[in-house]
């Protein structure tokens, strides 16, 4: 259909239906193929043989890689079949070997079943494996056998190629290689933090990722070139596509090179062919041809702010355009005009950055096309020093040091960018209906729309007091208490109203984070009930987030022996905020929530007990209904923090040795939390089934994902969000 549609050049009014129809069929058809990809995985312990794919490397203290021509054998003898997993594991103390691309090996490990989102706004590792063709999991690596020699490089030739440019470019531009390297050969593991933050906050962020931008760059320096030497419109456009076949090919098909290609490519297509069409239509067939290929990429947040850039470029772009018509000085124009695509491009993206990134940056409006200019100039000059140094390394080495200065003065600029007042604003994510509200105004109010200007204006004014005002219904929401799925840790929101209590942030604090910013909320109390990292070490996830915290509370600084917990505490003393102690008979106010600590209590404690028994046990009073949290505490001082509650959140990730038949019988909850993960479910059996003796239901959150608990005037509704 959509080739049929280049070929008889459709009008540019119908430009936008072929991709409408595209996102229509493969939002409802490939939705269930999303949630159905696990179904026949088979989970477990095996023995694996299977050959290294790609480059590996190091992230979060592990190991990570592809794999491919995977054979799995299970203990039993059964034998499985994987074309690609993602593999990770973490290596032995000083062991800083990584494995090459084309070896095989072989080893004892888990494979798994990747898991989609399990929280509001949480991260869905099942698609993110999607996207990339993948969609197993192995972890762990036991009883290894290298099967081939272990090789010095690799087999693929183009990581030999890009290896090989990388320490050429290591060579040719010294300290700033890390920008031509993220640039032309997409490596960004090199990039130091500040200078990622700065690219953010300057809201240049898509110029590290190589997208549409890039190779429009590069395939119009190459039209040029060949202008200039007046060769036929036709050679020239076939010449680019081979070019950019063989880019697609050195970058191993990088998604976002493979989209930008295709939409250059179609592009040359109708001009080479000669037929009629317009931007919208190429812009439709491209997605079209894209989605064909790879459904998935519907997923990819990196696919869908590409075509919304271009889109807003086209519809909104044209219409700024069309009013700067009127400017009769040439150079005026032109450079507002590049002001305007900026603008056209960051109000189309913005639902989808906003909900993404949670912040959006107002001075990227007036230097993006700074940066967009300079980057411009830099990427011929990066490519043209290498050429030469290939043919004359000596004159090579002094043009990249010249070429160094000019990085210098970018990088120079987007650092003082994003230091600026207002650099960056946080956002609150936008509802998906509103989402698409905002971007079906955006379009209609372009010149592709016929409606009426009055019409326009209205359907504009509307869509903005609706977006201003949607922030104002947290003022009328009931008390909610949100248990997040983080594994075998502990995170916890209670929200009343504007006021924002946690209660422990989980092991790294991703999901805590991603939930905060998208909700635009800041806490008002932080309690941690501990400072063991499974409930304390997403601490410093919140700081770098810049989550603002008002206070945490604590229990006494006596009982912090244990490294981590110094270490956690190291970083709380350093961060300015106000450390309050905690502990039994202190009492927390809120508007329609208290809390009151039952534990740790002093006179009570053993010398040389467990650190899990001196953590903050809590009694929660959510407009009427009574939460008990019991943190880490377990059988041994449970017995000092029995209170009457109407649910229960079990000590210590549902271990046997806590939350006893007796301690369920006073307590007399109606519902059981057990904050675990989904393979350490068999853990919390002996909880699950202690609580269906007292007809208490019993929600395991690697089970049930996110627990809900909404409350208004003493009456409870409770969701789960994987069922509900």
């Amino acid at each position: 259909m959509a080739v049929l549609w280049l070929l008889l050049s459709v009008r540019e009014k119908a430009g936008a239906v072929i991709p409408l129809c595209f996102l229509l069929f493969f939002g409802g058809y490939f939705r269930p193929c999303v949630n159905n990809q696990n179904l026949h995985i088979v989970e477990g312990k095996m023995n694996i043989i299977a050959t290294v794919s790609g480059e590996a490397f190091f992230k979060n203290r592990g190991v990570r890689m592809y794999l491919t021509d995977i054979r799995a054998q299970s203990e039993t003898g059964e034998e499985y079949h994987y074309d690609k997993a993602y593999w990770s594991y973490t290596p032995k103390v000083g062991d800083t070997f990584l494995p090459v691309d084309g070896q095989q090996v072989q080893f004892s490990g888990t494979v798994y079943a990747p898991r989609g989102q399990t929280n509001p706004y949480g991260f869905s590792f099942k698609n993110y494996l999607l996207v990339r063709n993948c969609r197993v999991g192995i972890s762990g690596m036991r009883d290894e056998t290298w099967l081939s020699p272990i090789k010095e490089k690799p087999d693929d030739v183009r990581i030999t190629l890009r290896q090989s440019l990388s320490n050429k470019m290591d060579e040719l531009f010294s300290k700033n290689a890390h920008l031509p390297k993220a640039l032309l050969l997409g490596e960004r593991d090199e990039l130091a933090d500040n200078t990622v933050q700065a690219f953010r906050k300057s809201g240049i962020a898509h110029i590290l990722a190589i997208s549409g931008l890039h190779v429009s760059l590069l395939a119009g320096m190459l039209l040029w070139l060949l202008s200039r030497f007046h060769i036929k419109p036709s050679l020239r456009y076939s010449t680019v596509a081979a070019f950019l076949l063989f880019y697609c090919w050195f970058l191993s098909f990088s998604a976002s090179v493979v989209r930008a290609s295709i939409m250059s490519l179609v592009f040359f297509a109708a001009k080479s062919l000669k037929k009629r069409s317009d931007t919208l239509t190429n812009w439709g067939l491209a997605m079209a041809v894209i989605l064909l290929i790879k459904p998935a990429e519907l997923l990819n947040v990196g696919f869908q702010l590409s075509f919304l850039a271009t889109l807003g470029i086209i519809t909104l772009g044209d219409s700024f355009n069309h009013l700067l018509d009127r400017i009769k000085n040439y150079r005026l124009r032109k450079a507002l005009s590049a002001y305007a695509i900026t603008l056209a491009a960051t109000l189309m993206t913005l639902p989808v950055s906003i909900n993404t990134f949670h912040f959006w940056s107002p001075i990227g409006l007036l230097y993006s096309p700074v940066a967009v200019f300079l980057v411009g100039l830099l990427m011929p000059l990066y490519i043209a020093v290498c050429l030469v140094s290939a043919f004359l390394p000596q004159v090579g080495v002094v043009l990249g040091r010249g070429v160094d200065l000019l990085t210098d003065a970018f990088l120079f600029l987007t650092q003082k960018a994003a230091s600026a007042p207002f650099s960056t604003l946080r956002q609150r994510a936008i509802p998906g209906l509103l989402c698409v509200l905002i971007l079906l105004t955006f379009f209609f109010i372009s010149r592709y729309s016929l409606i009426r200007r009055k019409l326009k204006a209205g359907l504009l004014v509307a869509t903005g007091l609706l977006a201003l005002l949607y922030p104002l219904t947290d003022y009328f929401t009931p008390v909610t208490f949100l248990q997040l799925d983080v594994g075998t840790a502990d995170c916890a929101v209670i929200e009343d109203g504007k006021d924002t209590y946690v209660l422990d942030t989980g092991l790294d604090g991703r999901e805590l984070s991603g939930y905060l910013l998208s909700r635009g909320r800041k806490v008002t109390v932080l309690i941690l009930t501990h400072l063991h990292s499974d409930h304390a070490g997403g601490v410093a996830a919140l700081m770098e987030n810049g989550i603002p915290v008002e206070k945490i509370y604590l229990p006494p600084q006596t009982f912090y022996e244990e490294e981590e917990e110094k270490a956690i505490l190291t970083l709380l003393n350093q961060s300015d905020i106000p450390l309050v102690s905690f502990s039994y008979g202190d009492v927390l106010e809120g508007k329609r929530v208290s809390c009151r600590a039952l534990w740790p209590h002093s006179d009570k404690l053993y010398p040389g007990v467990d650190e899990n028994e001196h953590s903050l046990v809590t009694l929660w009073d959510l407009d009427g209904i009574r939460l008990l949290s019991m943190a880490d505490v377990g059988s041994l001082y449970e017995g000092y923090s029995v209170a009457r509650a109407d649910i229960l959140k079990a000590g210590h990730h549902g271990a046997k040795q806590g939350t006893s038949q007796e301690f369920l019988q006073a307590v007399s909850p109606e519902l059981v939390i057990v904050p675990i993960s989904q393979r350490d479910s068999e853990r919390a059996t002996m909880v699950v089934r202690r609580a269906g003796n007292e007809n208490a239901l019993c929600y395991l959150t690697g089970d049930k994902g996110a627990v809900i608990v909404k409350v208004r005037d003493g009456k409870a509704s409770v969701m789960t969000y994987l069922e509900d």
